[in-house]
């Protein structure tokens, strides 16, 4: 199995804290990041964990990130720091390359760990570097949790985990949190429950102009899905009541 330069990195940094002792293989590679099931350390207590590793900048296909950063904190006080920085950033060198990989991999983490914390379907994040993320393995020894748009479910498992995918957009929007990537393909079922993944591009409502659109895109996607099951909704009509309701702070 092939592992890059930066995929090292993030294992010498993981292996070196205890976490994990080896790579094991693939789980999913894409444009924007690759994960990988490992072999979990004496720090941790179970025997797996995924380690999601960033693809460079150069590499991935971010054209449209505006639409997700706007409003964004960067946590500016831990990461811009100063003048340099916030120039090299505005002007893309290297340096200005390599924060920008930080902000993306620091905010996925950081949403992780707000939603875990409120009892969300989410991997438990468990440590992180400047380019990669350790968090929680969905699955065992023998496979890695299947995803939404892999399988066919039961009529009876079919809509629990519909309703449960509705608490779930609730739960993260009573968070501030809307997924804006949101689709079959990035939920997984495990233990008889959808647990939902990649958070990288999740946006603020409080500031981001474009959060009602990606929700209700979120949840076309998610209604859309569950029609094969025999399941109408009104994707607009569950958006914009659920917008309402965040609004007046009811959820």
């Amino acid at each position: 199995m092939f592992i890059d330069k930066n995929e090292q990195t993030a294992l010498a940094t993981f292996s070196d804290a205890g976490w994990i002792t080896e790579v094991l293989d693939t789980i999913k590679s894409g444009k924007e990041a690759t994960v990988y099931r490992c072999r979990a350390g004496a720090r941790y207590s179970e025997k797996l964990l995924a380690m999601k590793v960033y693809c460079d900048l150069n590499e991935r296909n971010f054209k449209n990130d505006a639409i997700y950063t706007e409003g964004r904190v960067f946590r500016e006080d831990k990461v811009i720091g100063d003048g340099r920085m916030a120039r090299a950033l505005k002007k893309k060198t290297t340096l200005g390359k390599a924060i920008h990989l930080f902000m993306w991999v620091d905010h996925e983490y950081q949403t992780l760990c707000t939603l875990y914390n409120a009892g969300a379907g989410v991997p438990k994040p468990i440590t992180k570097t400047n380019n990669a993320i350790l968090m929680e393995y969905l699955g065992d020894e023998e496979a890695t949790a299947s995803p939404l748009n892999t399988l066919v479910l039961t009529d009876e498992e079919a809509q629990t985990a519909f309703s449960a995918l509705m608490d779930e957009i609730e739960l993260w929007l009573a968070c501030d949190i809307v997924h804006a990537d949101l689709s079959a393909y990035n939920i997984v079922y495990w233990k008889n429950r959808p647990m939902v993944i990649d958070f990288p591009q999740a946006v603020d409502p409080r500031f981001n102009g474009n959060a009602f659109d990606l929700l209700n895109r979120d949840l076309t996607n998610i209604c859309k899905h569950f029609v094969r099951y025999g399941i109408e909704s009104d994707a607009g009509e569950i958006a914009g009541n659920l917008w309402e309701r965040w609004k007046l702070g009811q959820l």
